[in-house]
């Protein structure tokens, strides 16, 4: 009988055992889908990633429209300009529109050919006077303006994209202020590598002809023939005499068969030429064109001529021709 019960104990204890261990793993299975559910959810959640606006820093060409009535258009830009107290740069054509263009300090601009000069800006000074300019690069030269007051005419004298046009304004109560802007002008225009033989009809059209190559050219303009030739550096040229004009004017019978080439700017303004070989004389620039005429006073067969052009800017520029002289 004890045995019996103790048999009946043992059955109930290891039922109970048993039972224990399912709710265990049932608690454990429910425990670990919870934290597999937990760490699912905790890595969907995320925050967007902010980006800042990048701001556009290039500077900007400022287009400012200049009302003329009843005043002339630079009259009407002083007025302006008084009103904002500084030292600007100025691009404006009042041939064609009273469009005015300010040009910020450290801007890009692009230029454009007007009526009256090549490329040509402003430098307008209504806080200070100015007493002068100091260049840091070699294509730039300055002109006070004596038709506007306060105003200086400042010259492009080279070609190409975003050039550094770097100065200084040295203003008369001693102070300095520096400006730079990149200057787009033009396509450049290489000239011939031969000597090139053209047929306008008169000289402006000539020269209108070579207003594009923006360089100082070497030619030769035969007024009997209406003839012209442009002459490249180093090149070899036979050069025909022409009859003296001046003997011609003076009525001599005997008249002297000259010869002569033109040295023609069209970017630079030249100051003088001096020659490097003692049998070609040179004349003073044209006070209307700027142009130089140079006598070769030698018969000869491939006369080396050879001369410097010195620029208003400071710089210069060698050239040699080699040239045969018959008439």
């Amino acid at each position: 009988m004890i045995r019996k019960n103790i048999l009946i104990i043992l059955c109930v204890m290891l039922a109970v055992l048993l039972v224990g261990c399912e709710k265990e793993e049932e608690i454990t299975s429910e425990l670990s889908a919870s934290e597999v559910e937990s760490e699912v959810v905790s890595e969907e959640v995320s925050e967007p990633i902010s980006e800042e606006a990048v701001e556009n820093t290039e500077p900007e060409v400022e287009i400012v429209n200049i009302d003329t009535t009843g005043v002339r258009p630079p009259d009407a830009l002083l007025e302006y300009v008084k009103t904002l107290n500084k030292t600007v740069i100025v691009d404006f054509d009042f041939s064609e529109s009273t469009e005015v263009s300010i040009i910020p300090n450290g801007a890009k601009y692009a230029m454009e050919e007007n009526e009256y000069d090549i490329y040509s800006l402003s430098i307008m000074s209504t806080a200070k006077d100015i007493s002068e300019f100091k260049t840091n690069v070699n294509y730039i030269s300055f002109e006070k303006n004596p038709l506007i007051d306060s105003t200086w005419t400042m010259y492009l004298e080279t070609v190409g994209t975003d050039l550094e046009v770097s100065f200084t304004a040295v203003y008369e109560d001693g102070t300095e202020e520096e400006f730079i802007i990149y200057v787009t002008r033009g396509e450049e225009v290489l000239l011939p590598q031969e000597v090139e033989i053209l047929n306008f009809e008169n000289y402006d059209a000539f020269m209108e002809y070579l207003k594009p190559f923006h360089q100082t050219i070497i030619a030769d303009y035969n007024y009997e023939k209406i003839e012209q030739a442009i002459i490249p550096n180093g090149a070899k040229y036979t050069l025909k005499g022409k009859s003296d004009v001046t003997a011609i004017l003076a009525g001599e019978v005997d008249v002297p068969v000259v010869y002569y080439i033109e040295v023609i700017p069209t970017g630079r303004t030249i100051k003088d030429i001096t020659p490097n070989v003692d049998y070609i004389t040179v004349t003073e620039p044209s006070e209307f064109t700027n142009t130089c005429y140079i006598d070769i006073e030698m018969v000869g067969s491939d006369l080396e001529v050879s001369f410097t052009v010195n620029y208003e800017d400071g710089t210069s520029e060698d050239f040699t021709i080699y040239v045969t002289t018959v008439e």
